[in-house]
């Protein structure tokens, strides 16, 4: 029985020296992943300024993705663009900004392409809650940018996100 109980030991350990060198020496490898989003002092995170890379969804699954100089995602053609003043502003979570598909299959360039002679904004970011689209469209509006019109796109994780969250 102790030379059995002594076999699992040691092979027990020589399992987790193991697979504590080679995970270490395997995560090296691991990509990092390319994240758009930044911390912003007043409204918590936003999108980066400018951003232009492809980012992956799933795995091997990567799809364009472009901010403008105002940090709101945008086509990636039309990404240098720096004005302030919008017909349309469209807020919201991870949907609005449109996670995982690229900019012209989102609703909203959908929308900016329709109805290619207004300017529309798209400020949503991933985990945007009521809270955080009420401070970013004051700090926007006390920053001189100004909508005709806001649309806000309420999800049902937004009563999570700002009870847990925010």
């Amino acid at each position: 029985m102790q030379k059995i109980l002594k076999i699992f030991l040691i092979t027990f350990v020589l399992v987790l020296f193991t697979d504590f060198i080679l995970g270490s020496y395997l995560l090296k490898f691991t990509p990092k992943k390319i994240d758009p989003t930044v911390s912003h002092d007043i409204f918590d995170h936003n999108l980066k300024k400018s951003f232009k890379a492809n980012l992956e969804w799933a795995p091997g699954r990567t799809y364009p993705y472009c901010t403008d100089k105002n940090s709101f995602r945008t086509f990636c053609d039309k990404m240098e663009s720096e004005i302030k003043e919008f017909d349309i502003a469209f807020i919201g979570d991870s949907f609005t900004e449109g996670v995982g598909i690229k900019y012209e299959e989102t609703f909203v360039g959908r929308i900016a392409n329709k109805f290619n002679g207004m300017k529309i904004a798209n400020l949503g970011v991933v985990s945007y809650s009521p809270s955080i689209y009420f401070t970013k469209l004051k700090f926007l509006l006390e920053n001189g940018y100004k909508f005709k019109r806001v649309i806000i796109y309420f999800d049902i994780s937004d009563i999570y996100d700002d009870n847990r969250k925010y």
